[in-house]
């Protein structure tokens, strides 16, 4: 069986941490990465020790694209912050932007496919209305609208034959770069997506939290009801009215919690929706910006303008 683990957490500084480059390590084959957005890259014996060695210690790698760790066959622990995972024949690990990880094999090593993707530049194909909605609970695009304590998501598929077979003819596209190899590499992009999305939807998502402190249990009521509630306008007041918290103690917990104030996380959840909107529909811009929770189009334009360096009509023209 295959089981595919979205891992999301937030890191705490008790292991060694690091940053790591997979465009650097991509070296001329960045090209495609910049190109289409996704990039894959295989290690047929991938060891982290070596025979007769000690194990070294948890090295948390940051990563900057989103990074599919495939585990064809072998055996490993893979680490994200503090939790740790095994590793057996075919599963897929799912690591975001900014989380650290590591994979400690046993001396035999494993078979590794990596899959690089940069959420910035992937141009997401369309899917079956029916499983677009699905998309988002094993790949999050809004990653501001997730709980903060979500650690790890799993969606069993039980044909990991079938998803090798897919995962291979897409390698082989993109290593030997044939003519029409990116048309064709966007269809196998495609297959994958409908897979998990069919799984999703079939047999659901098993998500895993990490515990919650206690003090900050109404900052993430508060932190949900923005994420479920982010068309609508809101105030201090109204967040007060809802919830029996002093307002300035609110501010300062929140930010605390989340590491920026209620309004920036407001701010980031709606122009991530826009984002996301710009990436996978044809709407108007208006259209767009009311659907995001902007009743302002200039405000919209100029927030958009200040985060992503460019106005949503050359994003979407650049993404699309």
């Amino acid at each position: 069986m295959l089981i595919l683990t979205f891992y999301c957490l937030r890191l705490e500084k008790l292991m060694k941490i690091g940053k790591h480059s997979a465009r650097a390590q991509l070296g001329e084959r960045v090209d495609v990465l910049d190109e289409l957005g996704f990039q894959m890259e295989y290690f047929p014996c991938y060891k982290s020790v070596e025979a007769n060695k000690p194990i070294r210690p948890v090295y948390l790698k940051e990563i900057d694209v989103v990074l599919f760790s495939i585990f064809l066959s072998g055996e490993g622990t893979h680490y994200i912050g503090e939790q740790s995972f095994q590793e057996k024949g075919v599963s897929i690990g799912i690591t975001y932007y900014g989380v650290g990880h590591d994979i400690i094999t046993s001396s035999e090593g494993m078979e590794i496919m990596n899959f690089y993707l940069d959420l910035n530049i992937v141009k997401y194909p369309d899917l079956p209305p029916v499983l677009q909605p699905y998309l988002k609970t094993f790949l999050p695009f809004l990653n501001e609208t997730k709980s903060p304590l979500l650690q790890m998501v799993r969606i069993e598929l039980p044909d990991p034959d079938k998803f090798r077979r897919l995962t291979f003819n897409m390698y082989d596209e993109l290593l030997n770069k044939p003519v029409g190899y990116a048309e064709s590499a966007q269809m196998y992009f495609r297959l994958l997506l409908i897979e998990c999305c069919r799984h999703a939807k079939e047999n659901g998502i098993i998500p895993i939290n990490k515990p919650l402190k206690k003090k900050f249990e109404m900052m993430e009521k508060i932190r949900q009801h923005l994420a479920d509630n982010f068309q609508k306008p809101q105030s201090l007041d109204d967040l007060a009215s809802l919830f029996p918290v002093d307002k300035s103690y609110m501010c300062r917990l929140f930010k605390e919690y989340m590491g920026q104030s209620i309004f920036d996380y407001l701010l980031e959840v709606r122009l991530q929706k826009a984002m996301w909107l710009l990436k996978t529909t044809n709407d108007k811009v208006l259209y767009i910006a009311l659907q995001a929770g902007f009743s302002d189009l200039a405000y919209f334009n100029r927030q958009f303008k200040k985060k992503f360096k460019m106005s949503p009509s050359q994003y979407r023209g650049n993404k699309s």
